[in-house]
Parts: C-alpha cells; sequence; structure tokens
C-alpha cells in the first residue's frame, strides 16, 4: 500500500511539473504575441501621429495664408476708400 502512494505520489509531482512547464510556455508565447503586438501597435499610433502633425501643420500654413489674404483685402479696401 505504501509503495501505491509513493507511485501516486511522484506521478503528481509530474503532473504538477508539467502542468507548470506548460503553463510556463503558454504564458511565454502569450506574451511574445503582445509584446509583437504591442509594437505594431506603437508604429501606427506613430505614424498617426505623424499624419496628423502634417494635417496641423497645412492647416496652419493655409490659415496664415488667408490672414494675409485678409489682411491685403483690408489695405486695398483702405487704399480705394481714400
Amino acid at each position: 500500500m505504501e509503495e501505491v502512494k509513493k507511485m501516486i505520489s511522484e506521478l503528481a509531482t509530474q503532473i504538477r511539473d508539467d502542468m507548470r512547464e506548460s503553463n510556463k510556455r503558454l504564458l511565454n508565447e502569450w506574451n511574445t504575441q503582445l509584446k509583437e503586438e504591442l509594437k505594431t501597435i506603437r508604429e501606427e499610433l506613430k505614424q498617426t501621429r505623424d499624419q496628423l502633425q502634417e494635417q496641423n501643420q497645412e492647416i496652419r500654413d493655409k490659415y496664415e495664408e488667408w490672414k494675409r489674404a485678409k489682411e491685403e483685402m483690408g489695405k486695398r479696401v483702405d487704399e480705394v476708400e481714400s
């Protein structure tokens, strides 16, 4: 009977160790996948940020152009009224 208990205990220990190793492998695989996904998301965010900065600069440039044109029109109106 003692030998059966010992065998069961050894088997349980082996199963537990196998499960730990299996869980470690799965966690490592998942961690690797998550790191890759995070890297992809960061790259996409950087591209989006760059695009938004470009669009923002274009808007600022157009605003400055509009402001200059408005000032020029104001000067012309003043000249015509004079």
